[in-house]
C-alpha cells in the first residue's frame, strides 16, 4: 500500500512534469514570438528614427540656406540704409547751407519798412479805440445781403451804399457803389 501510494505520487509528480514542460513549451514559443515582435517593433522604430534623423538633417540645411539668404538681405538692406543716411546727412547739410544764403540774402534785400497786418487792424480798432467790429459786421452782413447770397452765390452785391465781393459764402471785401473795383 506504500508502494501504491508512491507509485500514485511518482505519477502524479510525472504528469505534473509533463504539464509544466508543456507550459514551458508554450511559454518559450509566446516568449519567442514576444522576442519576434519585439525585434520587428525595434527595426520599425529604426527606421522611423532614421527618418527623423533624415528630416532634421533637410531642415537644418533648410535653414542654413535661409539663415544666409536672410543675412545677405540683412546686409544690403543695411548697405542701402547706410547710403540713405549719408545722403540724407548730405542733403541736411545742403538745406542748412541754403537756409543761410536765404537768411543772408532776405537780410541784403529786405529794406522795407515794418508793416501792420489787417488783422491787427481790425484788434486794435477793437481792442484799443473801442470800435464794436462786430457791429460793423452786422451792418455789413444784414439779412437782405445774406438772402442775396444764399441766392446767387459768389460774385458782387450791391446793398445799401457799397458793393460786397463774395467768394465762397465769404464777404472778401467791400467798396462804395461810386468807386470802380476789379475784383
Amino acid at each position: 500500500m506504500k508502494n501504491d501510494a508512491i507509485f500514485k505520487e511518482i505519477n502524479e509528480i510525472k504528469e505534473h512534469s509533463i504539464r509544466l514542460g508543456q507550459l514551458h513549451k508554450e511559454m518559450s514559443k509566446d516568449n519567442y514570438e514576444a522576442i519576434d515582435k519585439i525585434k520587428e517593433m525595434k527595426r520599425g522604430f529604426s527606421d522611423l528614427l532614421a527618418e527623423r534623423n533624415t528630416k532634421i538633417t533637410e531642415i537644418k540645411t533648410e535653414y542654413a540656406d535661409y539663415e544666409q539668404d536672410l543675412s545677405a538681405q540683412i546686409n544690403l538692406a543695411q548697405d542701402s540704409i547706410n547710403e540713405t543716411n549719408r545722403k540724407l546727412a548730405e542733403l541736411a547739410e545742403a538745406i542748412t547751407e541754403t537756409d543761410e544764403q536765404i537768411k543772408y540774402l532776405s537780410n541784403q534785400i529786405d529794406d522795407r519798412e515794418p508793416r501792420t497786418t489787417d488783422h491787427a487792424l481790425i484788434r486794435y480798432m477793437d481792442r484799443i479805440l473801442g470800435i464794436d467790429v462786430e457791429a460793423i459786421r452786422r451792418e455789413i452782413l444784414q439779412e437782405a445781403l445774406v438772402a442775396q447770397i444764399l441766392e446767387g452765390g459768389d460774385g458782387k452785391y450791391r446793398y445799401n451804399g457799397f458793393v460786397a465781393i463774395v467768394k465762397d459764402r465769404v464777404v472778401c471785401t467791400v467798396y462804395k457803389e461810386t468807386e470802380d473795383y476789379a475784383a
